[in-house]
């Protein structure tokens, strides 16, 4: 019974993270969403990620003409999607990803904390889209799409420094999508960075 529980507390702490990409994405598409602006960017960029000229640098930075942020990994891990469904893949594929970062945050947390891990780890995600609302109605642009990942990369961080090192790869992957998405964002991530960097 205990068991059980605990099984149901996890799922549901994972479920609750979900519900609201999963609500947002139906919302839009029930609308008629089309990618516009930079999302158009970033989809025609994803498409691009499986030819031969495909990006090698992160979308065009607003500091100057010609800077690009670090990393086009956002176009590698959206590229299936857009080309399963040009309309709409974006949208959807970018509210998966950001499922997975959820998950990641919780189960991090869980393996650390246990129930009052995956609750803290909820219950901080929960926050952070109510905080920022954009982030379930457009949660494939880079900033936002960045941001869960670092959500990510911190709980994977705090999992990897209770000595849990198996939680390493998804840390480091983690952290390396948290960075990529906007050159200012590097700062933000520098602590989780850092505790790996130390760690090694």
């Amino acid at each position: 019974m205990l068991l059980n529980r605990n099984t149901a507390f996890r799922a549901a702490a994972h479920v609750v993270t979900w519900i609201p990409f999963i609500c947002g994405t139906a919302i839009l598409i029930h609308g008629g969403w089309r990618p516009v602006s930079d999302d158009a960017g970033i989809a025609v960029r994803a498409w691009d990620a499986l030819s031969t000229y495909g990006p090698l640098v992160g979308q065009p930075s607003r500091l100057a003409p010609g800077v690009y942020d670090p990393g086009p990994l956002e176009y590698w891990l959206l590229t299936l999607p857009v080309h399963l469904d040009p309309p709409r893949g974006l949208l959807c594929g970018g509210a998966l990803w950001c499922i997975v970062a959820c998950s990641l945050t919780v189960e991090a947390a869980w393996a650390v904390a246990g129930k009052l891990g995956a609750a803290v780890a909820s219950a901080t995600i929960l926050a952070a889209l109510l905080w920022i609302p954009a982030l379930v109605m457009e949660p494939c642009w880079n900033p936002w799409f960045g941001l869960m990942f670092f959500l990510a990369a911190f709980s994977a961080g705090w999992a990897v420094m209770a000595g849990h090192l198996w939680w390493w790869p998804a840390a480091m992957v983690t952290h390396s999508r948290s960075g990529a998405p906007d050159i200012c964002a590097h700062r933000r991530c520098s602590g989780p960075g850092g505790v790996h960097r130390r760690l090694g």
